[in-house]
């Protein structure tokens, strides 16, 4: 029997509208008082897996994270930072057991509190225990590497470089005490959709685009750390996290990461080579995202990105960031079936689908390729969303075996042009719109914490399992650090 799924207050009708259009079904009926409780998601068995097309009861994993706590408050469970810990008692599966991703080398460990809300780091928690020759941790500048600008850092989001765009917003009047870990808030949104997925379907694969730069503790993350301790206590390994510091609960949970630009120029240092080290041993899948200027640059990244075990989708920079879809012919195709990341010898993002006039002529173009896996905006041009037949055409290649279909779900920008949008939306209506994003028309900042935005997300992200893919890539996830670069230490 088909659960619906609940509708949060917030959502109003052009969320329920983009819920039905994803699911093929009626639009659910919102609550008409008060935002519901949702209930905890069932066990993830085999026997409780819903099949596809079966929509879950909305779990609490997609409710609004707690806000951070504050310096010298105690809070169940939370770490300097004030992100919610580790253990399983926070936005765990039922049974206190976070939801386990295969592959894993060694056990991913909890993060317990200490009595006044800050947590005491352990060497023994880190989300690995690494090989004895590994690399020292490092972090370095915003993007997690060394910054040639420490006064204006760099801004890139998804690839697209956007400082001097952000540097004209006013900064907002935040006392640095005051200041939230932008990155911890992110991090938690990460995990309760991958919690949500996984209760659903253990295997169930979430990528991050972006999603290194939240993997290690950063510079500025140990600095507001120590800001905020309470006044006469110096900082220690016993109350602030060590520079680089792997945050267990984050890794544990997905199962791979986008980056853009890291091996073609204008390169993007968002990694250190030491910590990529770090991902790669613990089995994280690694993809990236290459707009090249010549063929010589392209041939250079495809050497790279072997010899770095990163599947690749480059591109010369003339082909308008992944809007076009390329020849089927490939040099590896896979004659296999593929049913898992690992067994993925290449990869297509197709994340603009605005070369083409009608959505079938997308869907045939799509389906005529022979790729491993096939990264996609579900969304053509933004406003239809693909339905469970062209979902499940995609998932076999020209050549005929099983292919995987991701999609991809912005978390951090909205587009005028989606379902879900109303007439009369602007910049602070709804309150989750904080600013227009530069450049480009029709595209906004979100508040990544607000309620109402995380109740429309989770709509969407259950919509997307409901529709069959075989994973998500949750996309727009370093916004923060517009937020960062604002709010200065």
């Amino acid at each position: 029997m088909r659960r619906s799924l609940p509708i949060f207050k917030h959502l109003g009708l052009a969320a329920c509208i983009a819920t039905a259009l994803c699911t093929g079904g009626e639009p659910a009926r919102a609550q008409e008082t008060g935002t519901p409780t949702a209930p905890a998601p069932e066990a993830a068995t085999a026997s409780s897996v819903p099949e596809a097309g079966a929509a879950p009861s909305a779990p609490a994993a997609l409710s609004a994270p707690a806000p951070a706590a504050q310096p010298g408050t105690p809070s169940n469970g939370s770490t300097p930072n004030g992100q919610p810990a580790d253990p399983a008692s926070s936005a765990s599966l039922p049974g206190g057991t976070p939801a386990p991703r295969t592959g894993t080398p060694a056990p991913l460990n909890g993060d317990p509190p200490a009595a006044n809300g800050i947590r005491s780091p352990d060497p023994s928690e880190s989300a690995v225990v690494l090989p004895s020759d590994a690399a020292p941790p490092d972090a370095g500048g915003p993007n997690g590497a060394p910054d040639t600008n420490p006064l204006m850092p760099r801004v890139v989001i998804d690839g697209v470089d956007v400082t001097e765009g952000v540097y004209r917003d006013p900064p907002p009047e935040i006392p640095p005490q005051a200041l939230p870990n932008y990155r911890d808030n992110v991090r938690d949104v990460a995990n309760r959709f991958a919690d949500y997925a996984h209760a659903r379907s253990p295997n169930f694969p979430v990528l991050v685009r972006g999603g290194e730069i939240l993997a290690f503790q950063s510079q500025r993350e140990h600095d507001l750390a120590t800001l905020k301790l309470p006044d006469g206590t110096p900082p220690s390994r016993g109350n602030v996290f060590d520079v680089g510091t792997p945050y267990g609960r984050y890794l544990r949970n997905i199962a791979g990461i986008v980056m853009d630009q890291h091996f073609c120029a204008p390169v993007n240092p968002t990694i250190t080579p030491e910590n990529l080290d770090r991902l790669r041993w613990l089995e994280l899948h690694l993809f990236s995202l290459e707009r090249c200027e010549t063929l010589d640059d392209l041939q250079g990244a495809i050497a790279g990105a072997t010899a770095q075990n990163v599947l690749l989708d480059a591109r010369l920079s003339s082909d308008l960031a992944f809007r076009t879809v390329p020849a089927p012919d490939i040099e590896n195709a896979n004659i296999a079936d593929i049913r898992s990341l690992r067994d993925a010898r290449n990869v297509l993002f197709v994340l603009d689908s605005w070369g083409f006039d009608r959505i079938g002529d997308w869907v045939d173009a799509l389906a005529a390729t022979n790729h491993d896996v096939l990264v996609i905006d579900p969304f053509f041009r933004g406003r239809d969303c693909l339905d469970k037949a062209q979902i499940g055409r995609l998932k076999k290649k020209a050549l005929g075996p099983r292919r995987m279909v991701i999609a991809r779900l912005s978390v951090g920008l909205a587009r005028d042009t989606m379902p879900y949008w109303k007439p009369g939306w602007q910049v602070g209506n709804p309150s989750f719109l904080v600013g227009h994003f530069p450049y480009t028309t029709g595209v906004y900042w979100t508040d990544v914490m607000n309620q109402e935005w995380l109740a429309m997300l989770g709509g969407a992200f259950a919509s997307l399992m409901d529709l069959g893919v075989d994973g998500i890539m949750l996309d727009g996830m370093t916004t923060f650090l517009r937020q960062e670069a604002l709010n200065p230490i």
